[in-house]
């Protein structure tokens, strides 16, 4: 018989492991470096190959996509701080939310943490990541490229983080995005050139129709680049960066999709270019805080769907537009402080929907406040400071505005006759600056409805009569200004219940009798200052000893109240917090105490002028001496009697010239 033919055992081919595949993959697509093992990159991949349980396989494209995008992701979440080597999962996920810090990172970097489309964040369509929101959600370091590798990403929005560094140049394959949020809300802080992200990464995105790189650190020129491929750009805020150079060009009509334009804070030259008024979709549009001369183009009123106007903090000049009357759809028209002349066009009647209207700060010419505002019944800010205004304000008029205005500025105009009892109707006005006026009479008791007031200037300008106590009830106060007017009488008690206030001026005035005993109950209380109330033959001034709840004013830092009729002695101990204390020309007396000396944050002392006051104590020498760096170093004690060798006087006959303030 013939001899069989040996069997033969073939081996068998086995795949290669699930890691080196994975490493390899990896690999070929990263824009990175996959094998630092500390960088973002080297980390992702060491968490798909050691301890990623999903079940995926690589066998075919659609898995190999899910793993890519995976993986993607997962560089995002390692961007930032270096995670725990511990073996245990568990302790190693601790450590590393305490170290990225993430609001909310429910799913991620969990062995068992699934479908990557019900990450915290995530947004899928058919298994491909089109969206991530991760806003406010303490994500830090760098983008890295790798983020790239989501090509079906639509919408990235990474506002208020803490990311640095540059927008990876990669990011020019995101083909499908639409929309590029990565504004610093808190402390995002993106820098580099913006011509240069333009040029090399943003221009090839066809389908950007919002891009969002606010409040961050980009620099460079606005190139043309941008004109160019920024056809369908709905949305450009590049706002407070504060870098950004060169001129707007007139090619900016190509964007004509443009709804949003927002450049304020930046370095802008150049005027206003013609161009924009082609921009037909433009509701807002903001060039505040840069450097551009010129006129507003008069074609500008041509943009009716313009809703909103800010050029204020620029060079701008010229007229203001007549045809500006008739955007009628506008809200906000912001144009102040620019050098603006002739007068306020008497169409800006035509803009009954507005809710803001700030003019102040301009060159305009002498008018009468105009009467039409008062029509403008949505009004929640008026700014019409330093604008030449004279006149009256009408109470019925006010009256209009009494559930909307919560900002009233008309300070430093030629306003004049009586303040309406109808202020008080004001019932959300947070701000009322009527200061350096011609207003007249007693000051209305409607005053103390403002209970949502912060901030109140009435000073320099001619009102008499008495504080009214009913301030008092202002308790969110935070500022009240008085000085400068004709108002006598005493300081109301009531004035002591105001928690808030910081700070405090009735200074050039006729006030008299004590500082309210309770005045240490005002523990917000920074500055008070209440001098040149003493008058020869008006006015005797505050007078009184200074109170001893003083001391209880821990945040206090100025105390000016030279020329009144204070006496008594100084309190022993004053605020630590103290770095002006003015106490000239009154009638204090005794010893200056001892304790004054350990006042360190002093850089002014005055207390001449007293004709009862004893001996400055050592510690003040020691306290003008011993630090020559601090600010204790520009201490001044007025003194007279000494010789101008003497290093430390301790003698305090006169006082400067009280013009000298």
């Amino acid at each position: 018989a013939a001899a069989s033919s040996p069997t033969t055992n073939q081996p068998t081919l086995l795949p290669p492991p699930r890691a080196t595949l994975l490493e390899n993959l990896f690999q070929s697509i990263s824009y990175a470096n996959v094998q630092d093992e500390d960088s973002p990159e080297g980390k992702a991949m060491a968490f798909m190959i050691q301890e990623d349980n999903d079940t995926t396989t690589i066998v075919d494209n659609d898995d190999t996509s899910r793993l890519i995008q995976r993986y993607a992701l997962m560089t995002l979440y390692y961007q930032g701080g270096d995670d725990d080597t511990t073996t245990n999962s568990n302790s190693r996920r601790t450590q590393r939310q305490r170290q990225l810090n993430w609001a909310d990172d429910s799913n991620w970097a969990s062995s068992s943490s699934g479908d990557e489309c019900t990450w915290t964040g995530i947004i899928c369509e058919d298994q491909e990541v089109v969206r991530i929101d991760m806003a406010d959600n303490g994500v830090s370091g760098q983008l890295s490229p790798d983020l790239a590798l989501l090509t079906s990403l639509r919408t990235l929005v990474l506002n208020g983080n803490e990311l640095e560094g540059t927008v990876p140049k990669s990011f020019r394959n995101l083909v499908n995005l639409r929309v590029l949020a990565l504004r610093d809300q808190k402390n995002n802080s993106f820098g580099g050139s913006f011509s240069e992200l333009m040029d090399s990464s943003l221009s090839y995105l066809e389908n950007l129709r919002v891009l969002d790189l606010g409040g961050n650190g980009f620099t460079g020129t606005l190139p043309s680049s941008l004109y160019a491929s920024s056809s369908i750009l709905t949305y450009l805020d590049l706002g407070n960066n504060n870098g950004i150079t060169g001129t707007i060009s007139p090619d900016i009509s190509q964007m004509e999709s443009l709804r949003f334009l927002n450049v304020t804070n930046n370095n802008l030259t150049g005027s206003l270019p013609q161009g924009i008024t082609d921009l037909t979709s433009l509701e807002v549009l903001d060039v505040s805080a840069n450097q551009l001369t010129g006129p507003i183009p008069e074609l500008l009123g041509d943009l009716e769907n313009l809703n909103t106007l800010i050029v204020r903090d620029n060079q701008l000049n010229g007229a203001i537009p007549t045809m500006l009357g008739f955007l009628t759809a506008l809200e906000t028209l912001n144009l102040e402080r620019n050098g603006f002349t002739g007068r306020i066009p008497s169409t800006l009647a035509s803009l009954t929907n507005l809710r803001s209207l700030s003019l102040g700060g301009n060159d305009f010419l002498w008018s009468v406040f105009p009467d039409y505002i008062y029509e403008f019944t949505n009004l929640n800010t008026l700014h019409l400071e330093n604008s030449m205004m004279f006149g009256s304000l009408s109470g019925d008029g006010i009256a209009q505005w009494s559930e909307t205005l919560t900002s009233l500025r008309l300070d430093n105009n030629f306003l004049n006759e009586t303040l309406p009892d109808q202020i008080g109707s004001l019932q959300k006005l947070q701000e009322l600056r009527l200061d350096g006026n011609y207003f007249f009479g007693p000051l209305p008791e409607e005053l103390g409805s403002l209970e949502q007031l912060t901030d109140l200037r009435l000073n320099f300008n001619q009102f008499s009569g008495e504080l009214p106590s009913s301030l008092g009830n202002l308790g969110e106060l935070q500022r009240l200004s008085v000085g400068g007017n004709y108002l006598s009488g005493s300081l109301p008690d009531s004035l002591t219940s105001l928690s808030k206030l910081s700070f405090f001026s009735c200074e050039d005035a006729f006030f008299e009798g004590p500082i309210p005993e309770q005045i240490g109950d005002m523990v917000s209380l920074e500055v008070f200052r209440c001098h040149l109330n003493r008058w020869e033959g008006e006015s005797r001034g505050l007078s009184g000893s200074i109170p001893n709840s003083i001391t209880k004013l821990e945040n206090l830092r100025t105390f000016i109240v030279f020329q009144n009729s204070l006496d008594g002695t100084i309190p022993n101990d004053l605020p630590e917090s103290l770095e002006i204390l003015d106490l000239e020309l009154n009638l204090l007396g005794g010893p200056v105490p001892d304790t004054m000396g350990s006042l360190d944050q002093l850089r002014v002392l005055r207390l001449g002028g007293n004709v009862n006051l004893l001996e400055v104590p050592e510690s003040i020498c020691e306290l003008v001496l011993t630090d020559t760096t601090s600010t204790s170093a520009n201490l001044e004690v007025y003194r007279a009697g000494c010789s101008q060798e003497c290093t430390c006087c301790t003698q305090l006959c006169g006082a400067r010239d009280v013009m000298e303030l």
